[in-house]
């Protein structure tokens, strides 16, 4: 690909990967002491850091409310037990 075949800034990148895997460790919940959990976040860290994570606005917003739903879902699992 030649530098600027894309239509987006390319500025916030990197601020982009690092809301991705934020948004993962949120989900995943810490401490990540589970082999799972790590896994996931390694699995997160090379499909964000090698790929392009885009600005489109309407991805954001369901990427953010799976990952309340998935909070909430596991919090409400922590508090019945």
């Amino acid at each position: 690909m030649a530098p600027g075949h894309n239509s987006y800034p390319d500025g916030f990148a990197l601020g982009r990967k690092l809301v991705v895997l934020t948004i993962v460790a949120a989900i995943i919940g810490l401490p990540i002491n589970q082999l799972f959990g790590y896994a996931l976040l390694v699995a997160a860290s090379v499909f964000a850091f090698v790929g392009v994570v885009t600005p489109r606005v309407r991805r954001w917003v369901a990427a953010c409310l799976l990952a309340v739903a998935a909070i909430a879902m596991a919090a409400r699992t922590v508090v019945e037990e």
